[in-house]
Order: structure tokens, then C-alpha cells, then sequence
């Protein structure tokens, strides 16, 4: 494309005012500091994560520039903020803070014309017109520009929850108190205060002081300054933490036994090695940690979990459970039998759970790599656990995702397995791994030299895990759930080669007992399912007309028996009713039939619960005899909890016999509330 995008300048303008309009309606800020809201979305957490010492902004210009070059849009037509966007949400990451992700630069919120915040929002909206959509798509990938939108809108809409909850905060740390022109400071936020609006509502400081000032209040900075630098100092000591290789509450402080010599991994090409034994150590317990000079166990890291096994030597055997790192060694911990001794051994990892455990990881990354090409480059690992069982891959993304979305994402992950492309392992350079286009995990610490393992055609990424040595040996994959785990966060858990058969298996057991049960030929199980819901859905349609019409004459015979009392009709009964459903419907014949009149149904349902269901004809409430509260009495009564409405209400009740006793004892709980009705 080349020259200006073409817009309707007079549908821009009734645009902009139609989006004003629904600011003022939001009363989330002042109307003159609507934009903040809208540009906040993202910014504030982008002013977070430099403040906490996560991101750096001084690569934003270069990358706004890539990304100008690469549109060729008319500057006069495409707002500034708006470039902002799109570079650092279409072509880079979604927000997430600590990451290098997509970054609104933080004096977006402050520019001196909001209404290019108000061009932004009408892009998250999808309230720009035809001619952007258009004009954009053929510059940018249609879901790499559907991606930044979607991306931008619910970064948006969480900004706006979250800052509207900040607001009623910041309403009582700073009433709004008229100045009148006057300059007098009516109090001060403190410092604490400020910095929890700040990381809890992600008000950035200066917005704070902004809103504080027009109601004649001071921050204090110094204060701020001090918790947010507090928050520092404990993120890093809790990342420190987490480097240290050994928990002391395992292995304690002491000294190995036998020597300081380092070890060696070979269990990416051997699962049963022959070795020596180099130090150990007694724990608890009778169990033992075990160094060895070469050793098959993978100790846990990039969301991969150690291996089990087996070490045995001369008269001694640990059966392994758990392998940590101390101080750059991998010891392998376990229960002993006999003493362990310096010498030789045999460290055995079983085949096959390592052979599954294999499988999953490379899965992982076909799985990546699928996400990324179905739903748009914004796609990231947050997170991962490969295990022998499972897989489970946690990755940035909006929102759930379609049926469609996960059928395509588990066929493109079959079609890698199916095609049996062989995996490449590599030692290189980290600078030279990052150039070639290798994906690296957010928060994973990497060497000068790293590890890149390729799956031509489909997955580059650096990994020190254990992996298939042909995508073939995957056998088969299967998502089992999507689920979201935090804002723009997704998670995906899936089962391959022999879990993932076994599942098969299940379900086909499962159809089998359903074709069984409903009595429907091999292939016809849900035709026949279909039938027998259609038929239900007739059943109830007449039970419901029955009961509506006074069950058979049941609920006329409850009616001819009821007591009288000051001209109210009053019915208390045990039923029979099938659920919930029918009860309340009998209930509601009740109340037709008795004008005036204040009616008590127990039953015990098919489901084995205990209900009971009070009905109380129109005109009674008016005079304030309510089936909400005759029903909380007898649920007390009852053992149970009940409420509902004036004209309805009902309560599970857990003992049935006490139920029983509650309602043939109704009569007088009613006579009381008659009497106090006058």
C-alpha cells in the first residue's frame, strides 16, 4: 500500500463524540482525565514494570520506527498512539510485566491531545470504520492485526474493572471537597497508601498526585518512594531465593562424605550407567543423597520434573524419588537399604517413564508452535510442568479459546507427530541461538552457551530437556482442558503416546456402557440419547400440565382439607415429587387454588435431597405475611438454610424425618405470623 489511508473525517468526528458520550457515562474519572483511563490499560502496567526494574524503555523509539517503515501509513491519518499500538502489540508480545512485551509508552497518557487516546480506544472498541480495517490489513496479517486489537481491548476493559474498584479507594483516602480557586491542601495520602494504590489498583504515581491536587490534597512521595523501593528490595530477595539450588530444610548444613568432585549428565543418551559414587549424605529418616560422577537422573528445570530410578552398589540400594542441585552438582535423593559406600554403582532411570516423560516435553513445543500459528505471534510460554503423565502449558493470550481454535491447534500438533520429523540438538552461542529466531522461556536463566532443539520446519527454542529423537515417537496428542489462570493468561493440559491411548480407551468403555444402557446399536448411541431427551422433554411438559391443573386432583384434595384460620387457607404436607422442578410447580398450583392462602410442601427428591417449598397467595404480603420468612423459621427448625421471595421461597433441608416433623408442625409457625399480620 502506499500514499495515505482514506477516512471518513465526518465519520471520525461522529465517532469520537459517540465515544465521549460513553466516557462520561463510565464516571469512572473526570471527564478530562478519561484519556488516562483509556491509554492506562497497558501503560500502567508498563510503569510498573519499570519501576520494579523489569523493562526498559529506551528500545521503544527504535522499535517505533521499524514499525513505520514497515506501515507506510500517512502519519496525518494514523494517529501517533495508535503506531504505538501496533508496534508493540502486533508485532512483539502481549502485556505482561517483567517480560520485554508490548510496551504503550508511559507519555501516551500524558500527550497533549487526548483525542488520539480517543483514536485508540475506538480501535479496542472495533469502532473505527471499514477504511482502517482495510487499509490496515494489507500492511499487517489479518490475525496479527485482529490480535492487537483483541489484545489492546481486554487490557483495556481489565484496566477499567480494576482502576473503578481504585476509585472508591481513592475516595476515602481524598473526599472530593470543593476548592473554590483556593490553594489550601485539605490533608495528605500518605506514602503507604499511594503505593497501594498503586500496586494493587495500578494508579501510577503521578496520577495519583493529579487527582489529589484537584481535590486540594498532597502525596506523600518520599513515602512512595519507600514502599515501592521495600517491594524491590523483597522481589529480588525472592527471586534470590529461588536460585538456590538445595532447600535446607532437606539437606541441612554439613559436609559430604568422600570428595568434591563435580558430576557429569548423560541421561540425554543413557539411562543405565555405570559409575562411581563421589559423595553422599545421610538424611533423615534413612534416607540418603547421593552424588555420582556421571548420573542418567535429569535434576528438575524448564518446567520438565526429575526423574525416579535406582542407585544400587555393594550391599547398599536407593530407591531414587527426588534429584536436586547443590551448589552446581546433581545428588539424587532417596530412600536406602544398607550403607552407602564410595565406589562403584549402577544408576538405573526406567524406560519407559522417561520415554513418556519425553514425550510431553517435545509435545511442548509443537504445542507452542501451534498456538502461535493459530492465534497470532502474541502467544508466549508464562509456564509449563512436563511430567510422565501429562502436559500441562501456560501461555499469554485474551481470552478462551473456540472449539474451532482447539481442534486446529491438536490437529497441527498430530500433523507435526504424524509427519516424524527428526529433532536437532545443538550447542551455540546464546547471542547466535537468539539471532537465529530461537524462542526462550520468560524468567528462565541461560548461560553464554545454550542448548537449542529444533523441530524443522515447526519449533526452534532453547531447552536443556529431554526430548524424542523423532516427532513419530510422540504417537498421538490430546487436549484435555483450556482454562484461563489469570489475566491474559491461558492453560493448556494434554496427555500423549500411552496416557493419551488410555483415554481412548476410557471413552470408548464409556460409550460402550451408554450404548448399553439406552439399549442402542453399536454407532447409534446419540441418536438414540437424542430420542430419549426429546421424549423427557414431552413427559415433562405433561406432568407439568397435570400438576398446573392440581396433580390428578392432589392438590385439590389438600385444598379441601386445609384449616382455616381468620379466612386464610392453610396447607402443610408431605409430597411426592420427582425434583425440584415439580415440586414447585405443585407448589405454585397450591397458591392458585387456595386464595387466600399460605401453603408448606416437603418432599424428598430422586436426587436423594430434602426440600421444602413455602407458597403464600397474592394480598398476603401486603399485610406482611411473606413466604421468605415463614420458610427461614422452618428451615432453623429443620436443621437447614431457606430463603426466596415473598410469594415462594424454599430451603434443602439435610435430615428427611426432621423435615417431616417441621412441616406436619407448620400450622402454628403460620398461626403466629397470621396473628402478628393482624
Amino acid at each position: 500500500m502506499s500514499g495515505s489511508v482514506e477516512i471518513d473525517l465526518a465519520s471520525q468526528a461522529r465517532m469520537i463524540d459517540a465515544l465521549r458520550i460513553s466516557l462520561r457515562a463510565t464516571q469512572v474519572l473526570q471527564t478530562h482525565l478519561s484519556y488516562v483511563v483509556l491509554t492506562g490499560g497497558i501503560a500502567y502496567k508498563v510503569k510498573k514494570a519499570v519501576d520494579l526494574g523489569f523493562l526498559d524503555f529506551r528500545s521503544l523509539a527504535s522499535r517505533r520506527r521499524d514499525c513505520d517503515r514497515e506501515l507506510r501509513i500517512d502519519r496525518a491519518f494514523a494517529p501517533d498512539l495508535y503506531l504505538d499500538v501496533v508496534a508493540v502489540t502486533g508485532s512483539v508480545d502481549t502485556p505482561h510485566i517483567g517480560g520485554a512485551g508490548p510496551v504503550l509508552d508511559y507519555a501516551v497518557r500524558m500527550r497533549e491531545f487526548p483525542q488520539e487516546a480517543v483514536a485508540a480506544h475506538a480501535l479496542a472498541r472495533g469502532a473505527i470504520g471499514p477504511a482502517w480495517v482495510d487499509a490496515l490489513a494489507a500492511n499487517i496479517a489479518d490475525a496479527h492485526l485482529r490480535a492487537a486489537v483483541d489484545t489492546t481491548r481486554a487490557e483495556e476493559e481489565r484496566f477499567l474493572s480494576t482502576i473503578e474498584g481504585g476509585m472508591k479507594r481513592f475516595d476515602e483516602l481524598a473526599p472530593a471537597k470543593t476548592t473554590q480557586g483556593s490553594t489550601t491542601m485539605h490533608g495528605t495520602i500518605s506514602g503507604e497508601d499511594a503505593f497501594k494504590l498503586y500496586d494493587t489498583f495500578g494508579f501510577p504515581i503521578d496520577l495519583t498526585e493529579l487527582m489529589a491536587r484537584e481535590r486540594g490534597y498532597s502525596v506523600d512521595i518520599s513515602g512512595f518512594e519507600s514502599a515501592l523501593q521495600g517491594q524491590r528490595t523483597q522481589s529480588q530477595e525472592d527471586r534470590r531465593s529461588k536460585k538456590i539450588g538445595i532447600a535446607q530444610d532437606v539437606l541441612g548444613d554439613g559436609d559430604w562424605a568422600h570428595g568434591e568432585e563435580g558430576t557429569a549428565f548423560v541421561g540425554y543418551d543413557s539411562l543405565d550407567v555405570s559409575t562411581d559414587v563421589i559423595a553422599s549424605r545421610d538424611l533423615p529418616d534413612g534416607r540418603v543423597a547421593v552424588m555420582l560422577r556421571e548420573t542418567p537422573f535429569y535434576v528438575e528445570s524448564g518446567g520438565q520434573i526429575s526423574d525416579r530410578g535406582e542407585i544400587q552398589g555393594e550391599g547398599w540400594r536407593v530407591d531414587v524419588d527426588e534429584v536436586r542441585k547443590v551448589d552446581g552438582r546433581i545428588a539424587a535423593l532417596g530412600k536406602a537399604s544398607g550403607k552407602v559406600t564410595a565406589g562403584r554403582a549402577r544408576a538405573v532411570v526406567p524406560r519407559d517413564r522417561r520415554r513418556d516423560t519425553e514425550r510431553n516435553h517435545t509435545a511442548t513445543h509443537l504445542l507452542h508452535a501451534a498456538l502461535r500459528q493459530v492465534l497470532g505471534v502474541h502467544v508466549h510460554q508464562q509456564g509449563s510442568l512436563v511430567a510422565p503423565d501429562r502436559l500441562r502449558f501456560d501461555f499469554t493470550h485474551h481470552g478462551p479459546l473456540t472449539p474451532q481454535q482447539v481442534s486446529e491447534v491438536e490437529t497441527l500438533v498430530n500433523r507435526g507427530i504424524l509427519d516424524g520429523v527428526p529433532l536437532t540438538f545443538e550447542q551455540k552461542p546464546k547471542a547466535e541461538a537468539i539471532s537465529m529466531g530461537a524462542m526462550s522461556l520468560f524468567g528462565e536463566k541461560y548461560g553464554d552457551v545454550v542448548r537449542v532443539v529444533s523441530v524443522p520446519g515447526i519449533s526452534l527454542e532453547l531447552c536443556g530437556g529431554t526430548h524424542v529423537r523423532n516427532t513419530s515417537e510422540i504417537g498421538v496428542f490430546k487436549i484435555v482442558s483450556e482454562t484461563g489462570i489469570a489475566a491474559g493468561v491461558r492453560r493448556i493440559e494434554a496427555l500423549t503416546g500411552r496416557a493419551a491411548l488410555e483415554l481412548f480407551r476410557a471413552h470408548e468403555r464409556q460409550l460402550q456402557e451408554i450404548e448399553h444402557i439406552v439399549r442402542a446399536p453399536g454407532g447409534q448411541a446419540v441418536k438414540r440419547v437424542q430420542a430419549l431427551v426429546d421424549e423427557r422433554r414431552v413427559l415433562d411438559k405433561r406432568l407439568g400440565e397435570v400438576l398446573r391443573s392440581g396433580g390428578g386432583g392432589a392438590i385439590k384434595e389438600l385444598v379441601e382439607q386445609a384449616e382455616v384460620i381468620n379466612g386464610v387457607k392453610i396447607v402443610a404436607a408431605n409430597v411426592i415429587a420427582p425434583d425440584l422442578q415439580s415440586l414447585q410447580t405443585m407448589g405454585d398450583a397450591l397458591r392458585e387454588q387456595m386464595k387466600p392462602g399460605v401453603g408448606v410442601l416437603g418432599a424428598s427428591l430422586d436426587n436423594g435431597k430434602n426440600t421444602m417449598v413455602t407458597v403464600v397467595s397474592d394480598g398476603l404480603p401486603e399485610r406482611g405475611v411473606r413466604a421468605d420468612n415463614i420458610m427461614r423459621e422452618l428451615a432453623t427448625a429443620a436443621g437447614g438454610k431457606g430463603g426466596g421471595k415473598p410469594h415462594m421461597a424454599q430451603a434443602g433441608i439435610p435430615d428427611a424425618g426432621l423435615m417431616a416433623s417441621v412441616v406436619a408442625g407448620a400450622t402454628e409457625i403460620i398461626r403466629k405470623h397470621l396473628a402478628a399480620a393482624g
